[in-house]
């Protein structure tokens, strides 16, 4: 699956941490939740990853740490 995660538009630090609870549920909402939380731009095909689903993402975490846990095992 290809995203492109951008920086924060606010300029938050990258070391910031993040508190997450994000169901499993299709990669499209969960990528757009992830946006919402960490305050990022994340581009991605929407009709391509619709039909996959991400992993549950509970807990406190960078957007960076979060990311690669919401996408693990991912297509």
């Amino acid at each position: 699956m290809a995203v492109a995660v951008c920086q924060a538009t606010d300029g938050t630090p990258e070391h910031t941490v993040f508190s997450f609870h994000i169901p499993a549920q299709s990669a499209d909402v969960s990528l757009t939740e992830y946006a919402k939380v960490t305050n990022r731009s994340v581009l991605f095909p929407f009709d391509e990853v619709k039909q996959y689903k991400t992993n549950e993402l509970t807990g406190e975490y960078t957007a960076s740490e979060a990311i690669v846990l919401l996408l693990k095992d991912t297509p």
